[in-house]
């Protein structure tokens, strides 16, 4: 996109912040639950004049980088535990549903990493199951209301959720999620576009069909091995308490999808994932253990290093940009104990590189249950 004076923004805010109630943060770590965030962004303006069909068809929307900091270390704790500041570098991009001269209102995305400054310890930080590493992937997704007081300067209000959490790379982690409330002041460089679209630009050629094979990677840490051996393991062996890291294992996956791409910007298609997961022996010891302890005859406990999945995926497109949301189930999954038997769900973002084949590198994460961090990975593949 042209980045100039025609087309930059510059934005302060200020956030009110309230962590949300879950997997027991009330009670096993806060006290209070709020906290104050500032923060600052660059964006950028798409307008007609552009003549870029995909601004176009997205309704000129504005996206950038911005920067942000969470006194979250203020909030009372309990005895022993303690939260840390937050400093977050993020994108973001916001769509306007409605535009008039004055007012402009529609959902705002906002995607980045969280440094926070103390994290979970088994000694001197151990109800902080929340933040297992330093640096957390942020989600957030709300609506933005804003007020022009002049074409180029602009006041608004902004709700949004917020999910922050490493994706399982290691555990204890269950991850923060608050909801917020900000008040934004925003200078326009040059007066922003508020009219309609304008005139449709040419839309850009694409194949209908289309084919991807893909390979990821990346790395996971099981809590339910954690609940075994902090539950039953050392308290059999009567000793302290060694679990000052978890074991981090290595998770692969080769897949495949056919999708068919009915507009420029939508596809819909469906995929294959066969997975390897490092940890299969650990998960059927461990099965084991569970089932001694609790007085059951597990039998011999089969697992299998190699599970399968399909799913149904919807992809969206800007340029050479695809961000894509899937749900699927497992057809084959042998791994005892791990915390979902049967479905899955795929969110993935990827840069495509026609001039290179047709390759794309992009960055995914695997969640069950729609609530469990599975496996963030990083991925490249081709489509065809």
């Amino acid at each position: 996109q042209t980045m100039d004076k025609d087309h930059l923004n510059v934005s302060i805010y200020a956030r009110e912040s309230h962590l949300l109630k879950g997997l027991w943060i009330y009670d096993k770590l806060l006290i209070d639950k709020d906290c104050l965030t500032s923060g600052v962004s660059v964006g950028v303006n798409t307008k007609p004049s552009d003549n870029n069909y995909w601004a176009w068809a997205w309704n000129l929307p504005q996206y950038g980088l911005g920067f942000s900091y969470s006194n979250m270390g203020s909030i009372k704790c309990r005895p022993g535990s303690s939260l840390g500041d937050a400093y977050t570098l993020y994108g973001h991009a916001h769509f306007d549903l409605v535009r008039t001269r004055h007012f402009t209102f529609g959902p705002n995305m906002e995607f980045g990493a969280s440094y926070i400054t103390k994290t979970w310890n088994a000694v001197t930080n151990p109800l902080n199951s929340f933040v297992g590493t330093p640096v957390l992937v942020m989600v957030g997704m709300g609506l933005e209301a804003g007020f022009h007081i002049t074409p180029q300067w602009e006041i608004g209000l902004n709700a949004m959720l917020t999910h922050r959490s490493n994706g399982m790379f290691k555990v204890p982690n269950h991850g923060l999620n608050e909801i917020a409330t900000s008040l934004y002041l925003k200078y326009n460089l040059a007066e922003r576009h508020l009219g309609g679209r304008g005139p449709k630009p040419e839309e850009p050629e694409y194949r209908k069909w289309i084919y991807d094979i893909y390979f990821s990677a990346g790395v996971h840490s099981c809590d339910v091995e954690r609940v075994v051996y902090q539950s039953i393991i050392l308290p059999e062996e009567g000793g302290p308490d060694k679990w000052a890291d978890s074991r981090q294992w290595l998770r692969l996956n080769l897949g495949g999808t056919v999708s068919y791409r009915y507009h420029p910007l939508f596809a819909t298609g469906i995929g294959l994932d066969l997975s390897y997961t490092q940890n299969w022996k650990r998960l059927a010891e461990y099965a084991e253990i569970q089932a001694r302890h609790d007085g059951v005859d597990a039998g011999t406990v089969s697992t299998c290093p190699v599970y399968l999945g399909a799913y149904i995926q919807q992809s969206f497109f800007y340029k050479r940009v695809e961000i894509g949301i899937g749900l699927g189930v497992y057809l084959f999954k042998r791994l005892a104990i791990e915390d979902s038997d049967w479905n899955y769900q795929r969110t993935m973002i990827r840069y495509h590189i026609p001039k290179a084949g047709n390759i794309f590198i992009g960055f995914a994460m695997r969640a069950h249950k729609f609530d469990r961090s599975d496996t963030l990975e990083f991925s490249f593949g081709k489509r065809f």
